[in-house]
């Protein structure tokens, strides 16, 4: 076992919790003595990651959607085991060939097993197709099923990165939607909808049979870790049965609840069994988030008339199944249990460093509003007395150089400008504490220059 993990005990998986998060918290201490990038010299034939230059021990970022370095760490201990077993099991020759189209068979049905156990409810092997992650989800559905003349409608706020894959990139045109605590306003939806109907620029055709999108992260919203509720769940099912939408949901942090009972998905919602049902759901999943960016593979959960478009598509054509051989490791990885190990450590811890970022705001900064998230990585926060997010995320840059992202830059119509997206997930406890008690310190020191 690599990086002193404890061996798995299934009858005695909660010691097995306690275990690996002392080892866990072990590592943690250590980041600071290892090596890190801000010692490593860079030119342009020596990087590690694509945000090597907001890394280090000198920076505090807390914009970074990503696992810690200490669960890395820990996934890159699984990854190893998981391809050495791969590799000396059946036939690990064709695992370099091109790949089945819609993926490595032992890992669909790997993956059917572990969701249908991690969500609570059933899913159909015959409905995953393999990704090289959520991104690539996006990109696939928005570019097959999609022109630029399109329409898409999108939760205020939102991802951020999202809005650059289906506005920019894609071309289409992004209409916003008001949110609130139970997650996007399906009143508003269905108004957005009814006030933009009459504008369908092209004729719907077998390979593009949807008149628009609704692009929502529905379960533990990026940035506000919020969930649709189950009776907007329903509403917006209807919605886009009668619009005739296609509905992505990011479905990136489902698997990091906090709690017992993990949260419903809206895909949940679109019952194969209901009379009018033709598929307008799919849900985009990656192992970004709970196992390694660095991996590239996700999974697209989708409809029949979905999936047939995107396993028929030039693209596939060309390159076969995508990420072929990395499917077949993280198979392992998923049939060997690490997976599920890495998450029940993964949950409890986040939801320790976000009780902590939780609490010495409420303690420090009372005038600073927010809802406690239920799982994910992030704590979105409205400063108190109008403060600008902008501000504070330059100061706090320039004096404590800690990073964090105002709200602002998560709107498409540029809103939330007293708002901040805090990242409990990717530094340690004590350097989270650190960074929201930064953000504290220069808030303060605002509102004593307005006093």
């Amino acid at each position: 076992m690599g990086e002193g993990l404890v061996q798995i005990q299934p009858r005695d998986s909660y010691s097995l919790v306690e275990a690996n998060l002392r080892c866990l918290r072990k590592l943690q201490l250590t980041e600071s003595k290892s090596k890190s990038l801000s010692a490593v010299t860079m030119d342009a034939t020596n990087f590690y990651t694509q945000f090597d230059s907001v890394m280090g021990e000198n920076i505090l970022n807390l914009v970074m959607g990503a696992p810690s370095e200490s669960m890395l760490k820990m996934a890159a201990s699984k990854f190893q085991q998981a391809t050495i077993a791969r590799m000396e099991g059946e036939l690990p020759q064709w695992l370099m060939h091109y790949g089945a189209e819609s993926g490595d068979g032992k890992f669909l049905t790997a993956m059917a097993t572990f969701l249908s156990e991690e969500y609570g409810a059933p899913v159909a092997r015959e409905d995953l197709v393999t990704t090289a992650g959520a991104s690539m989800g996006l990109v696939l559905l928005a570019n097959l099923l999609f022109t630029s003349s399109d329409l898409v409608f999108v939760e205020n706020p939102t991802y951020f990165v999202a809005t650059k894959v289906i506005g920019l990139d894609s071309g289409m045109t992004m209409v916003p939607v008001a949110t609130d605590s139970g997650g996007i306003n399906t009143d508003e939806l269905e108004k957005a909808l009814e006030s933009k109907v009459g504008q369908r620029q092209r004729e719907l055709t077998d390979r593009r049979p949807f008149w628009g999108m609704l692009y929502l992260v529905s379960t533990i919203h990026n940035p506000t870790g919020v969930s649709l509720t189950t009776e907007r769940c329903r509403r917006v099912v209807e919605l886009a049965r009668k619009y005739n939408l296609l509905v992505v949901c990011d479905d990136v942090y489902n698997l990091l609840y906090f709690g017992d009972k993990p949260p419903h998905r809206l895909f949940q919602f679109d019952k194969k069994s209901d009379p009018d049902y033709k598929g307008n759901v799919v849900s985009n999943g990656t192992f970004s988030k709970v196992f390694g960016p660095g991996c590239r593979i996700g999974w697209l959960e989708a409809p029949k008339r979905v999936k047939e478009i995107v396993l028929s598509s030039g693209y596939m054509s060309s390159s076969g199944g995508w990420n072929h051989t990395m499917s077949g490791i993280m198979g392992s990885v998923i049939n060997s249990g690490s997976l599920k190990e890495m998450l029940q450590i993964a949950r409890p811890l986040y939801q320790e460093q976000c009780q902590m970022a939780c609490e010495v705001l409420r303690t420090q900064l009372p005038g600073a509003s927010f809802v406690e998230p239920h799982g994910g990585y992030f704590l979105w926060v409205r400063l108190p007395g109008n403060i600008s997010g902008e501000e504070v995320a330059k100061r706090l840059k320039e004096q404590y150089n800690t990073l964090i992202l105002n709200g602002s830059k998560c709107s498409i119509t540029g809103d939330f400008k007293d708002c901040l997206r805090v990242t409990y997930s990717f530094n340690s406890k004590d350097r989270v504490r650190q960074g929201v008690e930064n953000l504290v310190k220069v808030v303060k020191a605002m509102q004593a220059e307005t006093a």
